[in-house]
């Protein structure tokens, strides 16, 4: 299977060449940048130039510069470009909104985590580029990322840059529109190697908002002349392979199950499941499917299957053992990275939220269903009504969602025999009903941070591996 940074690296380069960029004759950036920059291994960066050689679009010579041959007009450079991001303007245009909701919190709290040897790497990656803006960005958003040791996040990030496609290199390098925009970023590398000299991380913060301001804006020009000049192209959404190689369809399955008896209340405590057969059949899937999502139900302590009777529903609780599975271990280890993502973009979402409509009673209903000690359970009810109604948050929300609902189980039992303070549903069902939402918002904040204590002593638990680190990201 090859790496995350393999695909990225390749996709980057095959784009830009396409998208004239690169053009032919010009030389690719060294291996030596390309490893710091993606912090990918030598032989990653190698062989993703490989590939790109063996398609047709470098020469790749010992001892020698790496050279683009790939050899197009400009005419097919500009209608590759048009048809490229007039497929993805609208999923492009939503997930500028989840981003600045999402990911402005999460890097600005990483960026005041970068250490003096990191700046001094982003001071360096400044002064030595010899093209465009992109390595600036995508270093910077990289390092802030890094800083709060997210492999979710930085996951995230990754796909969310391979979908939009480096909108660095937009505009055309004679043009003096792209000179202008290249005079900007020259300016702005500048002023990031002063910030990093002075240790000034807010500034370094501002900086960076200036240059994606700068690319969104070459973006959006350019999707709305591509729409002017040729409106009809076949939409391609933005799809989120959050499991990467798990298996992504049982995970699915469990939440989708897990949501059906927490959540919808479907199914209670002592209650039986329908059949393998039967399930397979309502859900379009391989009877080894449902054996296999099954089995992740019970390692969550959802169910437990006794041959010849059935599945039954149980009632979760805390087994150290069961815990320490490989399974369990990377599930709490994604429910405790959402759990970070979320706590630190909690205030613009609900700043965001307030201005938007809400489907308030089908989660009232869902609410007073519950029973008064579920305050996990409550949490992703309200979270979801949070998140989830925001504009451009559907994929997002709906990995996350799928990872809490995994998640969930533990949780809940976590809480349950902790016996953590938590704030009374009743007053969140209150505070809906009566449409305050600044009480509803506050309420949600203070239950946000018991559960996030609760992932935290789960991880406690089961002896959390360290976190993230730059030397751990070739391990896929």
């Amino acid at each position: 299977m090859k790496s995350v940074r393999y695909s990225l690296i390749y996709k980057f380069f095959a784009s830009q060449i396409t998208f004239g960029y690169y053009k032919k004759g010009d030389f690719l950036p060294s291996i030596e940048l390309l490893c710091s920059v993606y912090r990918a291994s030598p032989l990653t960066v190698r062989n993703a130039y490989l590939q790109l050689q063996a398609d047709g679009y470098i020469a790749v010579s010992s001892g020698r510069k790496t050279t683009v041959v790939y050899d197009a007009t400009p005419e097919d450079c500009r209608i590759n470009i048009r048809n490229y991001y007039l497929a993805r303007k609208d999923a492009i245009l939503e997930l500028n909104r989840a981003l600045k909701v999402l990911f402005l919190p999460f890097m600005q709290e990483g960026c005041q985590h970068l250490k003096r040897s990191e700046l001094n790497q982003i001071k360096d990656i400044a002064a030595n580029l010899e093209k465009g803006n992109f390595y600036i960005s995508f270093f910077l958003g990289h390092a802030m990322i890094l800083a709060l040791k997210n492999r979710l996040a930085f996951d995230l990030f990754n796909e969310i840059i391979s979908f939009y496609q480096f909108p660095h290199a937009l505009t055309s390098r004679g043009a003096d529109a792209g000179i202008i925009a290249k005079q900007k970023f020259q300016t702005l590398a500048h002023q990031i190697m002063t910030a990093c000299d002075h240790n000034d991380r807010t500034e370094l913060f501002r900086i960076y908002l200036q240059i994606q301001a700068l690319m969104d804006d070459t973006l959006r020009s350019l999707m709305a002349r591509a729409a002017h000049e040729h409106p009809l192209q076949k939409p391609v959404p933005f799809v989120w392979g959050v499991y990467r190689e798990r298996p992504q369809l049982c995970y699915s399955l469990a939440a989708q199950l897990i949501n059906r008896i927490y959540i919808n209340r479907e199914y209670s405590a002592n209650q039986f499941l329908p059949t393998y057969g039967a399930m397979a059949e309502e859900y379009a899937v391989s009877f080894r499917t449902i054996r296999r999502t099954i089995d992740l139900l019970g390692q969550l302590g959802v169910v437990a299957t006794s041959q010849g009777i059935g599945t039954q529903i149980t009632v979760p609780v805390i087994e150290v053992a069961r815990l320490h599975s490989i399974v369990i271990k990377k599930i709490i280890i994604m429910v405790r990275e959402v759990m970070q993502m979320i706590c630190l973009a909690y205030d613009s979402a609900a700043l965001q939220a307030n201005s938007e409509v809400k489907d308030t009673q089908t989660h009232l209903n869902r609410l007073q269903a519950l029973p008064a000690d579920d305050s996990a359970t409550a949490f992703l009810i309200c979270t979801d009504y949070l998140f989830g109604n925001l504009v451009g948050f559907s994929e997002i929300w709906g990995k996350f969602n799928e990872i809490l609902l995994l998640g969930l189980p533990l949780l809940y039992a976590e809480t349950i025999e902790s016996g953590r303070i938590i704030p009374a549903q009743n007053r969140i069902v209150e505070a809906l009903e009566s449409g305050c939402s600044e009480t509803f918002h506050a309420l949600l904040k203070e239950l946000m941070l018991q559960i996030s204590d609760s992932a935290d002593a789960l991880g406690l638990l089961v002896q959390m591996p360290a976190p993230l680190e730059e030397n751990d990201l070739e391990k896929e």
